[in-house]
C-alpha cells in the first residue's frame, strides 16, 4: 500500500499531512520530528501493528511543499 504524504514547510515548523487520511495532520518543529509523529499517526489510524514497516520516500520538492510517499 501506498499513500501520499505533504509536508508544508511553515518557517516556525513543519506540517503533514495524509490527504487520503482523514483528520491525519500532524506538526513539529523539525521535518524529521514531522515524519516520525506523522507515521505513528498513520499506523494507529489504520491499526497497524508495531512490527509492519512503514517507509518514507521523498517523491518531489515544490517549494516550500515536500512530496513523499508512504509505503507499507
Amino acid at each position: 500500500m501506498v499513500l501520499p504524504l505533504i509536508i508544508t514547510n511553515e518557517g516556525d515548523g513543519f506540517n503533514a499531512e495524509i490527504p487520503t487520511l482523514p483528520g491525519c495532520e500532524s506538526w513539529a518543529h523539525t521535518e524529521e520530528e514531522v515524519i516520525e509523529k506523522i507515521t505513528e499517526l498513520a499506523r494507529y489510524y489504520m491499526k497497524l501493528p508495531p512490527s509492519k514497516k512503514i517507509k518514507t520516500d521523498l517523491k518531489e520538492r515544490e517549494g516550500n511543499t515536500l512530496h513523499y510517499r508512504l509505503i507499507f
